[in-house]
């Protein structure tokens, strides 16, 4: 063996004295252990360059009913000596009889630990192909999966892994509608918290207005009921989430261990009506689960799937949306809530990722969105925000393992606490009014004479304002209010597969400018100005800043943070928040270095959770009381030890 300070391509981890390594004859070097493993797989091409090597070329490929072809070919690769000062102690136990039920096999007691060769795999002789009973595929799956999954396309709780012509195939494509249903259904409550129902309301930046034909700023408020406390309980909807994690190479270490505790969180919050699945995606994706339900009998289950992921590979971001959607647009049995959390601290090559997965996700039908959550500073932020605001999804910007569960736990509590979907808000001049503009991110089509306002859903608690510049008519001072704004709200209850609406008018009544009596400002309409006013300078700085120019990109946020500061409501706490935020991008844009270093992710994420009113670990301004809570009790990673060594 000779040392060598280059890391190992399968693992990452350094090629250190005391460890086997192994040369291709074309010319790559990994760790021994690791390349075994590789081949134990099939995969008998080079991890790197796919180069097949000559002593390979005469044997059948490896499948998973022909496995004494691959463990022949292990058998030709060069052994190692053993190295008697880094002995591993494994315990050895004899194959079982094929017709053992695996399930006890796999969960039967060790015998006591024995030294063996550290080139053996764990618990078997050295040669033996994998830790499953012979005819059975290794743990790590067919080529391409990330791990092998008992629990993936064959009647559940058997045991026994699904004969090779039956094994669902790795990749986006395939036949997924083998989703389970679920056994129970949510319980209903007749008394929830709120019964109040869904509020809407037309605030006025001033109460009265002159009759010379004024443009009023306006908001139209919605706000839904708070349905759930703090634990979880009232009524809510049944979810369906695909977790699609990146398994990169560049994901191991810290990364990985902290996002299997984190989907592990995810396991153990879900419910026995909601239904999880789990995808990774690294050159290729993988489906490690079907679409279950997460009863007492699948959670420990899922959390040995999760315990058997690893990382290795290139980054195939589209692969692992597209396999996500494909599951839910093939599963035969719907839940209200459906959503996929994406993970990524990569880049994707494929300029059509952003068309493609608009494309797939129109035919996956309403009521679905895609949270992206992008780890490090070197993710594609605008792509990844992209691909949530198209699909009715938010961006989490991670900056490092210390967040990953604060995300996952602020988004989670949000998709189990959905109130309404299908949101439509109809807005609708009288009396000679007109609307002159409407300041929103959210989809808007004329709806003649008015507009009309698509928001795919509302969690609990959860407001959405629609700030617009109404024009009022010129006419003769009016003796009482009239009506110059029709508004109609219409939407699912997602509990109750119920149809919701509410409307209500905005009453103004007009006088001559010299009998206007003194009007005060409404504070509800100055928050939301200035929440726009912020939105919109973090959105115009990040473009300033995109294209270098630093010091315009600055200048925005200057001038958005004096607006703020001499308002009405500067010291309404969520202004206080929104310079907060100002003030983090203003540091992410002071240099070229501080913007690719996170700070572009920072305002990629800013920017649309104030424009869509909807939080993220980041934004605790708009979150309910079920996502701080999910968030507060999500995975931690510890922090190091001050009297750690380095």
């Amino acid at each position: 063996m000779t040392s060598t300070p280059e890391d190992c391509p399968i693992c990452l981890a350094p090629m250190v004295k005391g460890k086997a390594i192994f040369t291709t004859d074309c010319g790559h070097t990994f760790h021994f252990t690791c390349l075994k493993q590789s081949v134990a797989t099939g995969t008998i091409t080079c991890p790197l360059c796919r180069h097949l090597p000559p002593q390979a070329q005469a044997p059948p490929a490896a499948t998973p009913a022909n496995f004494a072809n691959t463990n022949s070919f292990i058998q030709q690769l060069p052994q190692p000596p053993p190295t008697p000062a880094h002995p591993v102690l494994t315990g050895s136990r004899p194959p079982p009889p094929p017709s053992a039920n695996l399930s006890s096999y796999i969960n039967r007691p060790m015998p006591p630990p024995t030294v063996t060769s550290p080139y053996g795999p764990m618990g078997y002789p050295p040669g033996y192909p994998s830790a499953y009973p012979p005819g059975f595929p290794p743990p790590h799956g067919y080529p391409g999966s990330a791990v092998y999954s008992p629990f993936s396309g064959y009647p559940p709780h058997t045991g026994y892994p699904p004969p090779p012509s039956s094994h669902p195939p790795t990749g986006p494509t395939g036949n997924f509608a083998d989703d389970e249903p679920a056994a129970v259904q949510p319980p209903a409550s007749s008394t929830p918290i709120s019964a109040t129902g869904m509020t809407l309301e037309v605030h006025k930046e001033f109460e009265d207005a002159s009759n010379i034909g004024t443009n009023l700023f306006t908001c139209v408020h919605l706000q839904a009921p708070r349905i759930m406390s703090e634990d979880v309980s009232g009524p809510r909807a049944a979810a369906d989430i695909i977790a699609v994690i990146d398994v990169s190479g560049s994901m191991g270490g810290s990364k990985i261990a902290i996002v299997k505790d984190t989907l592990k969180f995810i396991v153990g919050q879900l419910q026995a009506y909601d239904r999880l699945s789990l995808v990774t995606f690294q050159s290729t994706s993988s489906r490690l689960t079907r679409l279950q339900p997460m009863n007492s009998t699948n959670k420990p289950a899922f959390n040995k799937v999760i315990d058997n992921i690893y990382t290795s590979g290139g980054t195939n971001i589209l692969s692992g949306i597209q396999t996500a959607l494909n599951i839910f647009q093939a599963r035969r049995t719907k839940n209200p809530v459906s959503s996929v959390m994406l993970l990524t601290d990569g880049q994707d090559s494929n300029s059509n990722l952003l068309q493609a997965t608009k494309q797939i996700f129109k035919s996956v039908g309403s009521n679905c969105s895609i949270y992206t959550f992008g780890f490090g500073p070197d993710h594609d932020a605008k792509l990844l925000n992209s691909v949530a605001e198209a699909c009715h999804g938010m961006f989490y910007y991670i900056p490092d393992i210390s967040k990953v569960g604060e995300a996952f736990g602020n988004c989670l509590g949000g998709l189990l606490s959905v109130y309404a979907q299908s949101i439509r808000i109809t807005i609708t001049p009288e009396n000679g009014a007109a609307i002159v503009s409407v300041m929103t991110n959210y989809p808007t089509v004329p709806a003649p004479p008015g507009i009309s306002v698509t928001v795919p859903d509302l969690f609990s608690e959860e407001a959405r304002d629609i700030p617009l510049i109404a024009q009022l008519p010129q006419e003769p001072e009016s003796e009482s209010p009239k009506s110059f704004l029709s508004v109609t709200a219409t939407y699912e209850i997602t509990s109750s597969r119920s149809q919701g609406t509410c409307s209500t008018n905005m009453l103004v009544k007009l006088y001559e400018p010299a009998h206007l009596p003194p009007q005060t400002t409404n504070l509800a309409v100055d928050l939301q100005r200035n929440r726009i006013t912020v939105a919109r300078a973090i959105q115009d700085a990040n473009k300033f800043a995109m294209e270098k120019n630093f010091d315009r990109a600055r200048q925005v946020l200057v001038s958005a943070e004096e607006a703020v500061s001499h308002s009405a409501t500067a010291k309404d706490p969520i202004c206080v928040q929104l310079l907060t935020d100002i003030a983090k991008s203003r540091y992410g844009v002071q240099s070229s270095e501080a913007y690719t270093s996170g700070g572009q992710q920072y305002l990629q994420q800013q920017q649309q959770s104030h424009w869509a009113q909807r939080a993220t670990h980041a934004s605790p301004m708009y979150q309910n009381c079920v996502q701080a809570r999910s968030q507060a009790i999500s995975p931690q990673m510890p922090m190091p030890s001050p009297h750690s060594r380095h």
